[in-house]
């Protein structure tokens, strides 16, 4: 469309240009006749008649130069039209690069917890059915081997044994003595687990919070989008993974407040109620503004 424009425009100074010739030919086969009647004396005559025809020219010529002007600014302004448009292209494009990296980059790191998550194993002594025949007291000496997502299973089980088992009303609402008290005994039970079990869920938890901190300090991300990928990682754990996580999030040995704050503020673990009342210790010890780093 741009070059057909230029074409008529073009198409029009040529115009001009052929009306100017047309009439100084006009003009000298009108005066043809007088011209061959004149002596040499009239010579100064014969230019005189032209006068008008070449202030035409003239006028037309520097009106085809103003029109050339004119022209190559348009074509200036649609040549920076197209470049703005080329970088606005261009920056797009990057855009649409580096969300690609951060996707690759993320779900190999969803990956990389899946496998962290299969290789997890733990040794615990206690019954399993394989020792069942044996005498009571050998069995209950014979390390059994934990697997896998049992892990977070068996740890659960033995972190809850630890807990009085009081019973609430639903509208029950602890005060802060009792949330502060249940806060210290979740810190010292958690952390003598997590130092019986070591290495492997330290790495697991490790690895999780690199996710969070990869995804929340990303600057290619509104909120939403942000939201977005930590609940197609949220999908990837069990409740039981959760609820653990809730427990390493209160741990100031560990996850508080870091942690903590990541959780709330992506609403990343789903509580259950009926199941627990420490959900009031979690609701109670909420990190609303960001840890210093």
């Amino acid at each position: 469309m741009k070059e057909t424009e230029a074409k008529d425009k073009l198409g029009l100074l040529y115009l001009f240009i052929g009306i100017v010739l047309v009439l100084w030919i006009a003009n000298l086969l009108l005066f043809l006749p007088y011209i061959k009647k004149l002596e040499f004396q009239g010579a100064g005559e014969v230019g005189d008649i032209f006068g008008a025809a070449n202030s035409l020219f003239s006028g037309l010529a520097m009106a085809g130069i103003i029109f050339t002007i004119l022209l190559q600014k348009k074509e200036l302004k649609l040549q920076r039209e197209e470049l703005r448009a080329t970088r606005e292209e261009f920056t797009q494009q990057n855009t649409t690069l580096k969300l690609q990296r951060f996707e690759n980059t993320f779900f190999q790191l969803v990956r990389l917890h899946q496998e962290n998550v299969l290789n997890l194993s733990i040794w615990r002594k206690g019954p399993d059915p394989l020792y069942d025949k044996l005498d009571a007291s050998i069995r209950e000496k014979v390390p059994v081997e934990i697997k896998g997502r049992n892990v977070f299973d068996t740890v659960l089980h033995e972190l809850y044994s630890e807990f009085p088992r009081y019973q609430f009303p639903p509208q029950y609402v602890p005060d802060r003595a009792f949330i502060d008290l249940q806060k210290k005994l979740i810190d010292e039970k958690f952390t003598e687990y997590f130092l019986e079990y070591g290495m492997p869920l330290e790495h697991y938890f490790n690895t999780l919070f690199e996710i969070f901190m990869f995804v929340d300090k990303s600057n290619l991300l509104a909120q939403p989008d942000k939201q977005f990928y930590l609940d197609i990682l949220r999908a990837q754990l069990t409740p039981d993974e959760q609820y653990l996580l809730a427990y390493y999030s209160l741990s100031d040995a560990y996850g508080y407040p870091e942690m903590k704050f990541l959780i709330d503020k992506y609403d990343f673990v789903f509580y259950a109620p009926n199941l627990n009342y420490h959900f009031k210790v979690f609701e109670g010890y909420q990190v609303k503004d960001k840890p210093e780093e």
